[in-house]
This record gives structure tokens, sequence and C-alpha cells, in this order.
């Protein structure tokens, strides 16, 4: 369900986790699919999703939601590529 405009709305739980508002990007893309994901691992080697383009405060209030619509700021993994190519990467010995 849209709003007034038909557009659908975006909640954002951590706004200031995310360089720029999500679904301010390519459609259908999000934010686990972008070269600035990474997942940063405590000592407990529990992984948290954070964009690599905001610094993180290895707290809380940086972590994203991989599943949200990515941002303006979207920049192609080269695993999508590579899938969307079909193209694989061979390991160098």
């Amino acid at each position: 369900m849209g709003d007034l405009f038909g557009q659908v709305a975006t909640i954002v739980r951590n706004p200031n986790a995310y360089a720029a508002m999500p679904g301010s990007g390519p459609q259908g893309r999000k934010c686990k699919e972008c070269a600035n994901y990474v997942r940063q691992y405590s000592r407990t080697q529990r992984s948290f999703p954070k964009c690599g383009m905001v610094k993180s405060t290895s707290g809380k209030g940086t972590d994203i939601l991989a599943n949200s619509p990515a941002c303006h700021w979207f920049a192609e993994a080269a695993e999508s590529a590579q899938k969307k190519n079909g193209t694989t990467r061979v390991p160098s010995r």
C-alpha cells in the first residue's frame, strides 16, 4: 500500500547507519548486493551488517538491514556482476 502519491514508504530503523536514504538507488536492488556492504565480526564471531561508506561505531546504531532497498551510492559488487554475466572467477595458484 502506498501513500497519497503511490509511493511505498521505507521505514528506516537507524537512519545514520546508511550512506543515503534507502530506496533512493536503483529499483529492485538491495544493500546486500552493494560493493560497500560489509559484515563486521565481534569477538564472539557474531556478524553485523554495516555500510562501508559510514564510519562504524561497533554498536547497534550503525547496523543496517541487508534487505533494505539500495541507496543512491549503490555500487554493484563483483559477485553480482559475475552472476548477471554468467562468468566465474578462477582462483590463481
